[in-house]
């Protein structure tokens, strides 16, 4: 995930808004926030659900969860329906690399909007980032 010209598509672009990424995996969290910031989103950190709910509930401000779908203790489905009871104005991106069956035990309904099969290149998860966050803001005049 090093490779960030990919991004560099005069149709992709990044943001300001408050992204809360939960993932269990540490390099991959790592590698991830980086290329957020570097787009210029405000990331917050949590390395699981728990964490992650914990945090969605006293942050003022959360745009968008990008979590894994499999994690220890609360999957990313268990955590996006929290997260839509607590904060239904929240975006949710679900990621993993698990396929099928898996994916579907795990709650993940729309596949097709709020879910990206990893691997991913940096250019699908910010195309898949924007559209997720241009749904939840209301189009210009």
């Amino acid at each position: 995930m090093s490779d960030i010209e990919e991004t560099e598509s005069p149709t992709e672009r990044g943001g300001s808004e408050t992204i809360l990424l939960v993932e269990d995996e540490a390099a991959v969290q790592r590698a991830t926030a980086e290329f957020l910031r570097l787009q210029g989103y405000n990331v917050i950190e949590a390395r699981g659900g728990l964490d992650a709910l914990a945090l969605a509930q006293e942050q003022t401000t959360i745009h968008l969860v990008v979590s894994d779908v499999v994690m220890p203790r609360m999957s990313g489905g268990a955590l996006a329906k929290e997260v839509a009871r607590v904060r239904p104005d929240t975006q949710i991106l679900l990621v993993s690399g698990y396929a099928g069956k898996t994916i579907l035990d795990h709650k993940v309904v729309d596949l097709e909007t709020n879910f990206l099969q990893k691997p991913y290149t940096l250019k699908q998860l910010s195309s898949k980032i924007r559209r997720a966050l241009d749904i939840s803001s209301p189009a210009p005049n």
